[in-house]
């Protein structure tokens, strides 16, 4: 019998700062599911690009801040969860790791 390394946890995520980094359709993806469960979530999405779906879902929701630049290490300043959410593998890992470093959900 396979053993199960996975543990689900429930997360109050209005009670943390969240970093998606990614605005394409992954991007949308994960900030709809973490909206549709928690539609209070402080969430901050960074990407050079941004759907136009996102702003649209954005407005909605006044919890969450876009940020139309390049991602850069210090937008993991005072977050709890982070979501790598680019079509960038050397970015999504630079993300990975970095969040690892600071001992951050990722």
């Amino acid at each position: 019998m396979d053993k199960n390394e996975l543990y689900p946890i429930f997360l109050k995520v209005n009670q943390l700062q969240v970093l998606i980094v990614g605005g394409g359709n992954v991007g949308l993806e994960k900030l709809s599911f973490l909206l549709k469960s928690s539609p209070n979530a402080n969430v901050s999405l960074v990407a050079p690009f941004i759907k136009e779906e996102i702003r649209t879902l954005a407005k909605k929701h006044p919890t969450v801040t876009l940020i139309e630049d390049a991602y850069e290490h210090e937008y993991l300043d005072q977050k709890h969860i982070v979501i790598a959410a680019t079509d960038d593998q050397i970015v999504n890992l630079n993300i990975f790791l970095e969040a690892k470093r600071r001992n951050l959900l990722v």
